[in-house]
């Protein structure tokens, strides 16, 4: 007659980080029978992933098997009268693969700290970068490098080349007669050769006595209304090289629709950048 054998494994495996791990783990326990009487001298046998490592139980029962690669392995223990007792899939490296799951959790949790980090110091950057709120050209430079400013000061004056206008003053009688996205015509006197497209895009509500730069002294005396005319911004696109700002000149606003345009005033313009003849 036989008797049984239980086996009680206590797996410890040394506090290294999962690449160290190989080689360190430790199988431990102790053997006794099913009454929990101990049972010395009995013999223990490892094996698993190519590696067979054999041991024997203490004086009190008990053994150890230390340096075994992390893994799986089938642990048998045998004692003459007793039958052989067989534990397959014993995982040695439990403990360090509980350990690195630690770790990596400690990892990411730096990695979002970090991540945090940089999201505060790229806001901070964004907050300290000037971004131009349209494509335009810098006509003053206001501040220097270097200089201290308070929140809301002016930085650069900028020229939004997509949204150039002329300001001109009709009396009342001739105000009254245009209407927005009238036709009109602008002639520089920069450039009196050449005749610019544009439309009405603003009639003020109320009169008001014309600037005083207005040439004669009987023109300011009048109550005129102030008139935006509009030049296309595919247009200024073309030609942007050649928007200035503060340019004076003549307007011609029709206020009849179906008046013909006289051939003086038929849209005129320089050669595009780029296509002029060589």
């Amino acid at each position: 007659m036989k008797w049984r054998l239980a086996n009680i494994f206590v797996m410890s495996i040394a506090t290294m980080a999962l690449a160290q791990a190989q080689g360190n783990a430790e199988l431990a326990g102790c053997v006794s029978d099913t009454m929990a009487q101990r049972l010395p001298g009995a013999t223990v046998v490892a094996t698993g992933g190519g590696v067979r490592r054999t041991t024997e139980a203490d004086t009190s029962g008990c053994y150890e098997l230390k340096g075994l690669p992390s893994g799986s392995y089938r642990v048998t223990t045998r004692l003459p009268a007793f039958d052989n007792l067989t534990h397959d899939d014993v995982h040695v490296a439990a403990a360090t693969v509980t350990a690195a799951q630690a770790a990596i959790g400690d990892a990411e949790a730096a990695r979002d700290a970090a991540d945090a980090s940089v999201s505060q110091l790229q806001a901070m950057l964004d907050d300290m970068t000037l971004v131009a709120p349209a494509s335009g050209r810098v006509e003053y430079k206001l501040v220097q490098a270097g200089e201290v400013l308070s929140a809301g000061a002016s930085v650069v004056s900028l020229l939004d080349l997509t949204d150039v206008t002329m300001t001109i003053f009709l009396p009342t009688a001739d105000a009254g007669r245009v209407g927005l996205g009238s036709e009109a015509r602008i002639v520089l006197d920069a450039a009196p050769d050449y005749v610019v497209p544009a439309a009405v895009s603003f009639v003020a509500a109320e009169a008001q006595f014309t600037p005083k730069f207005v040439e004669t002294e009987n023109e300011r005396e009048k109550l005129m209304y102030r008139i935006k005319l509009k030049i296309d911004p595919k247009l200024l696109q073309t030609y942007r090289d050649y928007v200035k700002a503060g340019l004076t000149g003549d307007a011609y606003v029709k206020v009849q629709a179906d008046a013909p345009w006289p051939d003086a005033l038929a849209p005129k313009l320089p050669p595009a950048p780029g296509n002029a003849a060589q």
